[in-house]
């Protein structure tokens, strides 16, 4: 059961990272002809499209003195799981059992 569960959720990650590159590649003609007409928004009958310059600010802790590091840092804790295929061409059934 777990194999299958395991082949399925690479199978979607591979997916979502073709999507993702996909994405990028739309994103960067749309911002290439925003920018050569001088636009900051563009909008169709279906869609509009809004570009802005955001700015963030961070601290390095290596650009830091550890006493203000570890007096002002913010520490979060979270589960982080990951998904590496370990061979090729692995079945892909259709089971959403649990293991």
């Amino acid at each position: 059961m777990a194999e299958q569960l395991f082949a399925r959720w690479h199978k979607v990650k591979e997916e979502i990272k073709a999507l993702q590159d996909e994405e990028e590649r739309i994103r960067q003609r749309v911002k290439t002809a925003m920018t050569a007409k001088g636009l900051n928004t563009l909008t169709t009958p279906g869609y509009q499209v809004t570009m802005k310059t955001m700015t963030r600010e961070s601290l390095s802790k290596k650009d830091c003195p550890a006493q203000v590091w570890s007096q002002y840092c913010k520490k979060s804790s979270f589960p982080v799981m990951k998904l590496v295929a370990l061979t090729k061409g692995v079945p892909q059934e259709e089971d959403d059992e649990d293991m």
